[in-house]
């Protein structure tokens, strides 16, 4: 595939994601970035599911996030801005169908 074609993709997922309003599934998003934050800044609030030793769910889904989280980080944008911008980015990526 052409560059030019990558990056076009690239552009029209990032708009998708931007301006595609639908249904906010507010435990799905709170139970990702809670996690995610946690493994990059050493704190947040977790629920019991993801308590050590009891764990029930995976941290494949809030891992697409620590990149990101990682980034801002180490660049010292970890404003709360930033961190929150990026929300409806990271799942638009991890669609099925990219």
């Amino acid at each position: 595939m052409k560059r030019k074609h990558i990056v076009g993709i690239f552009i029209y997922r990032i708009a998708l994601a931007l301006l595609t309003r639908s249904i906010f599934q507010p435990d799905e998003f709170f139970q990702s970035l809670e996690v995610a934050h946690n493994l990059v800044f050493g704190y947040g609030k977790l629920t019991w599911e993801w308590q050590p030793g009891i764990a029930i769910r995976s941290v494949v889904y809030p891992a697409s996030y620590v990149p990101v989280y990682w980034i801002l980080r180490v660049t010292g944008l970890d404003s709360t801005g930033l961190l929150v911008c990026q929300l409806p980015i990271i799942p638009e990526f991890s669609k099925r169908h990219m």
